[in-house]
């Protein structure tokens, strides 16, 4: 359900429908601000019309949002990596290293590529 959540950005008043907590809702303000803050030049003032500002809003979440599965991919390929790595160094695992040796009919290298 959704709800209306008041928000003060850059000293004017929003009033934002969202079913965003209200903390993490102003999360996403603060960042904005800090952003704003930090591109504006001499503390020049700041006027954001509401479309701007509730599109903005909506940026950031996806920012947001992109930033969790990011870190929650990272997470989930260091522990699979130290799965299989322990995997390969576990007793048993260890097995003679096989050569392999390059065909010079290789169709790659007849065209001069490096990799």
């Amino acid at each position: 359900m959704k709800d209306r959540i008041k928000v003060v950005f850059f000293g004017k008043e929003y009033s934002v429908l969202t079913d965003a907590e209200k903390s993490y809702l102003m999360k996403i303000v603060e960042y904005l601000e800090q952003k704003i803050t930090k591109a504006a030049e001499d503390n020049a003032p700041v006027t954001v019309p509401t479309p701007v500002f509730l599109a903005s809003l909506e940026i950031v979440d996806d920012f947001f949002a992109l930033q969790r599965e990011f870190d929650e991919f990272k997470r989930t390929a260091e522990r699979k990596t130290k799965e299989l790595v322990g995997l390969l160094e576990s007793p048993g695992s260890q097995k003679e290293p096989v050569l392999i040796e390059e065909s010079p009919e290789d169709p790659f290298r007849s065209r001069g590529n490096s990799f």
